[in-house]
């Protein structure tokens, strides 16, 4: 949510406290004029910036080459769980298998391709 948005919001349920406190005590609706204001210039901003502040940073997503097994060539060259799609299967059906770098014959019987991270 961009922070525009965020501090819309924050002002519409921080008025909605503030109009429920004034008709809990009607003997402050004499200062309201004056605390509202802070609502929308003072205290939306800062709430906020400390919410936006606290918001953990997305990691960057994993980019993957979909690398089909035709030939031993095609295999992993490291070791390591890999993404693969297992032959037969329905063509979404992806699962983390373990290459070893000693189970060539069975990875290029058993699968059709496997995700290779980019770097």
């Amino acid at each position: 949510m961009k922070r525009e948005e965020l501090i819309k919001l924050v002002q519409t349920e921080l008025s909605k406290c503030f109009e429920m406190g004034l008709r809990q005590s009607p003997t402050d609706a004499e200062n309201s004029e004056f605390y509202r204001p802070m609502i929308d210039l003072d205290i939306t901003p800062k709430l906020v910036d400390k919410i936006l502040a606290t918001q953990p940073q997305q990691p960057d997503k994993e980019l993957f080459e979909k690398v089909y097994i035709r030939s031993e060539e095609d295999l992993p060259k490291d070791v390591g769980n890999y993404p693969v799609h297992q032959i037969g299967f329905e063509p979404d059906y992806v699962m983390s298998m373990y290459y070893n770098g000693l189970s060539d014959n069975f990875w290029m019987q058993a699968y059709d391709w496997y995700l290779r991270p980019l770097e």
